[in-house]
């Protein structure tokens, strides 16, 4: 029985998993298409796809706070003012720069006004509803956090939690899907038999990393 080995290459877009002879030189291998992507960004601490934690987080720049996401132009904000007649005062640069919710045209804007001008701005932002302060930040993360912690786990299409079978793939592989890196779970499927590939990506189809 000649020694084999995994290979996983990419072709037009399609990873294509196969093993070959590494003593014949021969063209006939035995191989199955992945025709799939990675599907799951891996948080080790929470199990929170990291997009929406980044989407959610405050701002790391000195302009602490965030746009609100979902401003309801009908309705006064927290604090008492009307967001549409807070938009049309403002100067016209920070009026797009929150129609837009463009951070960085709102921090260029910012840096051009006196201290005292931009708090005056960014108050009446808050008190419209048109931006969240760090704490009003900060206190939507703990709620959402704490839904997030009641809420049972995430499963994939086949009734497999994502974050179980990512600790159960070997450390390579976990490294390759956390990084969602094709070059590196190559590599760490290429120290597997055919069996342990086909097992581990199969796992991988069921909870939803893989697909």
């Amino acid at each position: 029985m000649p020694d084999t080995s995994f290979s996983l290459v990419t072709c037009n877009g399609i990873a294509e998993v196969g093993y070959f002879n590494m003593v014949d030189d021969t063209d006939e291998r035995e191989s199955y298409s992945l025709e799939g992507r990675f599907k799951f960004e891996i948080d080790k601490t929470k199990g929170n796809r990291l997009s929406e934690m980044r989407s959610s987080s405050p701002s790391s720049s000195t302009l602490r706070g965030m746009f609100a996401t979902a401003v309801d132009w009908n309705s006064l904000g927290p604090g008492g003012l009307d967001p549409k007649e807070v938009i049309d005062v403002l100067p016209p640069d920070l009026a797009d720069a929150f129609q837009s919710q463009n951070f960085e045209l709102l921090e260029s804007c910012l840096e051009a006004l006196t201290e005292e001008e931009a708090k005056y701005y960014i108050d009446g932002c808050i008190n419209a509803g048109l931006w969240l302060s760090e704490e009003q930040v900060m206190a939507e993360m703990s709620t959402q956090g704490a839904s997030a912690a009641a809420a049972p786990p995430p499963v994939g299409p086949g009734g497999l939690d994502p974050m179980e079978v990512w600790q159960s793939l070997p450390p390579l592989m976990q490294q390759a899907f956390e990084q969602q890196d094709m070059t590196m779970l190559e590599a760490a499927l290429s120290h597997l038999s055919k069996d342990e590939a086909e097992y581990h990506m199969k796992r991988c189809e069921d909870s939803g990393l893989w697909g």
